[in-house]
């Protein structure tokens, strides 16, 4: 779904932390590492052999917001906490504040997200688990963030027809999670949930 003509409000999952728009460059920089240019080229090109109509392609940047987070204290560096299945990185995701120390749930795949959302059991956040897994960077193996998120709404659009207006934008499909790391400052977005 195009979202460029609404205005861009972070989920609500985000609500334990403060979610802002950033700034250029990192903002072409989040989006970049979610779906490089290269990956792009190869989608639209997809799209065309496929014989769809190239006015009816939505760019993956299109379709995308971004939010760099900070902790209520106003600090913007921490671990992002996970919990390891099966040697990958899963959710529920927290943030783990490197000033107060204080640890606050950011993702949890049972409750948030489009499956989440549109559960038709009873939806309830796990526990958050005694053991965790921080998130690494790809580049140094470092664990000291400046997080950031990026949510995607790559759905048609009709599937939104019957999703409060007020309420589009917890119905994200995907979650990518990291920032810019403080070691060697390479940003990326390294944990990746599907919720869709």
């Amino acid at each position: 779904m195009r979202i460029s003509d609404r205005e861009p409000l972070p989920p609500r999952c985000l609500a334990t932390v403060v979610a802002r728009a950033p700034e250029e460059p990192l903002r072409s920089a989040l989006m970049t590492a979610f779906a490089s240019e290269e990956e792009l080229t190869k989608d639209r090109e997809k799209h065309e052999r496929l014989g769809r109509s190239p006015t009816t392609y939505v760019s993956t940047h299109e379709e995308l917001c971004t939010w760099s987070l900070a902790c209520t204290c106003g600090e913007q560096t921490g671990k992002l906490l996970g919990v390891r299945s099966n040697d990958v990185y899963a959710s529920p995701v927290c943030f783990a504040c490197g000033a107060c120390g204080k640890t606050v749930d950011i993702f949890d795949a049972t409750v948030d997200g489009w499956n989440g959302e549109t559960a038709r059991k009873q939806r309830r956040r796990k526990a958050r688990p005694a053991s965790t897994f921080a998130l690494r960077c790809p580049g140094c193996k470092g664990t000291s963030w400046h997080p950031a998120v990026v949510v995607t709404y790559q759905g048609e659009a009709d599937n939104y027809a019957k999703v409060p207006p007020e309420r589009w934008m917890d119905f994200f499909d995907v979650i990518a999670i990291g920032g810019t790391c403080t070691k060697c400052e390479m940003v990326a977005v390294p944990g990746s949930f599907e919720c869709a």
